[in-house]
């Protein structure tokens, strides 16, 4: 039987206490990271605690005001022609409210049953988002804010049209846009340019509003994020807008920068690339519509 000197029993010792020193140092890091995950999982339950709160206003409140309005309307007999006509208004401006709602919450839903389809159009960039920002004008003006629109496709032949999916493209372009408006001070104006620059879609939308902090802005693409975590908000939102922008620019292929500082406003810069040629479904989509016909059909 060997017997260890003592420099054998001094090497062992040494080699043990080393490895306990290890096993302790990775024991250490495992618990830190059980703890992270434990931490993101309790901030997780949180956001969606309080997007659950949150939306459940968002969805229940016009829709109280639409059924109040709208019963008013069909049951008064003595209302006047300005009453009417400012109740109606009421009645657009919760409806249009509810709609972008519901809009994202589908979005979302379909983001996350993996259900988006690789769907391109030929589509007339130029008129889609001319349809878009007049389809938020009367949403600006409430907040006394004005569109501005540098439209660089207006330098392209009339016929020129790009290879996108439409619907993708204006939910990136209308989640901006209210993004801008909710962000901003009236009077004032928000700017959208647009172009196609080496084949690609490039387009921005600049407020001039609160701004972002920069430790922020690397969260504010995150699911059910809000910067204003009230409930009880003027600015409503659901913090779905962003998170689905980013998704949607993932599957197109593009990406989105942002550029920010608290109190002199936020620039989003959008670059949507088109997909190979071939990939687009037969059809033609003049400005983004939901319904693609043929080209040449005219209905």
């Amino acid at each position: 039987m060997h017997h260890l000197t003592d420099e054998e029993l001094l090497a062992e010792l040494k080699k043990r206490i080393s490895e306990n020193q290890r096993n302790n140092t990775e024991l250490k890091l495992l618990n830190e990271e059980l703890l992270s995950v434990n931490a993101k999982l309790l901030e997780s339950e949180k956001l969606k605690s309080h997007f659950l709160s949150n939306i459940r206003n968002e969805i229940i409140n016009p829709l109280s005001s639409i059924l109040s309005l709208s019963k008013n309307l069909s049951t008064s007999n003595h209302l006047s022609e300005n009453i009417t006509r400012e109740q109606a208004t009421l009645i657009h401006e919760e409806a249009f409210s509810l709609d972008l709602q519901l809009a994202n919450i589908f979005a979302s839903a379909e983001i996350e049953a993996g259900e988006l389809n690789p769907e391109f159009y030929i589509v007339n960039i130029a008129e889609l988002f001319q349809s878009e920002i007049e389809r938020f004008k009367d949403f600006a003006e409430k907040r006394k804010l004005v569109f501005e629109f540098e439209n660089g496709l207006s330098q392209k032949p009339a016929d020129f049209s790009f290879r996108t999916n439409p619907e993708k493209v204006k939910m990136i372009l209308s989640n901006l846009l209210v993004n801008a408006v909710s962000c901003s001070f009236g009077p004032g104006k928000i700017i959208i340019r647009a172009d196609i620059v080496d084949d690609k879609l490039v387009f921005e939308v600049e407020d001039f509003g609160k701004g972002i902090a920069p430790e922020n802005l690397q969260i504010i693409f995150d699911r059910f994020v809000q910067l204003n975590h009230d409930i009880y908000t003027e600015n409503r939102g659901n913090g779905l807008g962003l998170s689905i922008i980013k998704t949607y620019l993932e599957f197109l292929n593009g990406n989105i920068d942002v550029k920010s500082e608290p109190g002199k406003g936020s620039t989003f810069t959008v670059t949507i690339p088109q997909p190979p040629e071939g990939m687009e479904t037969d059809g033609f989509s003049g400005s983004g519509q939901e319904f693609l016909f043929e080209e040449g059909e005219i209905f």
